[in-house]
């Protein structure tokens, strides 16, 4: 049994991926594509996991970590004020070492991560200027005149420094380690230069000390958590789109059902399965998949830690907000119910049951707005999902 209402609820969007706290500093990202970057170069003379690298001074202290094999960082010609427009830069025994230097829920970049980014950058413009777009849109010397709008990534001409310790190329050339290779006598950089528009993936046989950008692993909770998207209400951050994710938390896979047969099937054989409104793919593009009860209750997640569906209570709490269930209509995307097929006519979410209890329940909006909660005995509907993350306020305790 269910009882309808036509309360709603009023949400505030929340910019995403501006500031992430990192161990030691908070670094601003950028987004571009799929992929979320660092906005300045690495800045930082520890490993993840909080060793000391040895920050060399001068000249001598460089070659000296270079000829003993030291992991070792400096600022460009030696001086601080060049790591606060610069960052810092690394040698390759850093890049070589096994305790890390990316912080928690980041990557050194590899050649893959690196195209990706340019594919990303230069999409259908001229793939020969794709460099100026990766650069800062001021600093460079010498620089070709520009048409191309910047993307962002903003790419300073910071030099580099050689292995016996010259740095060079301040303001005409920007270098970054590019990850991968196992060597200290060949290594891999992704290149730019002034009088350049393109860009160069190239190899240096006796590599010195260059910049570090990290992006985000796309395996992180950070990564998963951010590209979820969500808003803010009173109590609760809230998932802004319906659940589209095809694996569980631990990377395996959940099963598609492309059919009524398929979508019974691994009801009956209590697999967690998803699909999309009649099994079309065009419709996953606009509401997301529906997700079976086997699925949403698997132990090993189908949301990102710290996220959870809401049970009863939140869901009552949420729709004391005005236009939250507005919200929730403008992915309107049906349900699978439980005499095997589709309907428009309401649009249901998973709601999280009592462990106690043995009927799945659901939250149900109507396109007139009302709304009801329901529960069933069938273990073959499908219903979307939306996340809820509590919001810990810094002054709840005082």
């Amino acid at each position: 049994m269910s009882t309808k209402s036509s309360k709603g609820s009023r949400i505030i969007p929340l910019i995403m991926g501006i500031m992430i706290a990192l161990s030691t500093y908070a670094q601003e990202t950028i987004r571009l594509g799929d992929q979320i970057w660092m906005k300045k170069n690495l800045d930082t003379q520890k490993f993840r996991n909080g060793d000391q690298i040895r920050l060399c001074r001068n000249r001598d202290e460089w070659k000296q970590a270079m000829k003993n094999r030291e992991p070792a960082c400096c600022y460009y010609n030696f001086e601080a004020e060049m790591g606060l427009k610069y960052g810092m830069i690394y040698n390759v025994f850093v890049l070589l070492d096994d305790r890390e230097l990316a912080p928690q829920n980041y990557k050194l970049p590899d050649g893959d991560d690196w195209m990706t980014l340019v594919n990303t950058i230069q999409g259908s413009s001229d793939k020969l200027n794709v460099g100026n777009r990766i650069k800062s849109t001021g600093g460079w010397t010498e620089m070709l005149e520009r048409t191309e709008a910047s993307s962002g990534f903003e790419a300073l001409p910071g030099g580099y420094c050689s292995k016996g310790g010259y740095c060079m190329n301040e303001g005409k050339g920007a270098d970054f380690w590019v990850d991968g290779w196992r060597s200290a006598g060949r290594q891999r950089l992704f290149r730019l230069y002034s009088d350049y528009a393109h860009y160069q993936m190239v190899t240096e046989n006796a590599p010195g000390g260059y910049y570090i950008r990290c992006l985000m692993d796309q395996e992180s909770p950070k990564y998963k958590e951010i590209t979820l998207g969500f808003f803010e209400t009173k109590d609760f951050y809230v998932t802004s789109h319906n659940l589209d994710a095809t694996r569980y938390q631990n990377g395996d896979e959940i099963p598609q059902a492309t059919d009524s047969a398929s979508w019974e099937r691994y009801a009956e054989q209590r697999v967690g399965a998803w699909c999309y409104l009649n099994f079309n793919e065009e419709n996953g593009k606009k509401y997301g998949k529906m997700y079976n009860v086997y699925a949403i209750n698997d132990a090993r997640g189908i949301l990102p830690t710290g996220w959870t569906i809401p049970t009863k209570k939140e869901y009552n709490s949420l729709t004391y907000d005005p236009d939250f269930i507005d919200h929730l209509m403008e992915q309107q995307g049906g349900a699978y119910e439980m005499d095997e097929k589709f309907t428009t006519e309401k649009t249901s979410f998973w709601r999280r049951k009592d462990k106690k209890k043995k009927k799945a329940v659901y939250f149900i909006v109507y396109p007139d707005s009302s709304y009801s909660i329901a529960f069933t005995t069938a273990k073959n509907i499908g219903c979307y999902v939306r996340a809820i993350k509590k919001i810990e306020r810094e002054d709840e305790d005082k």
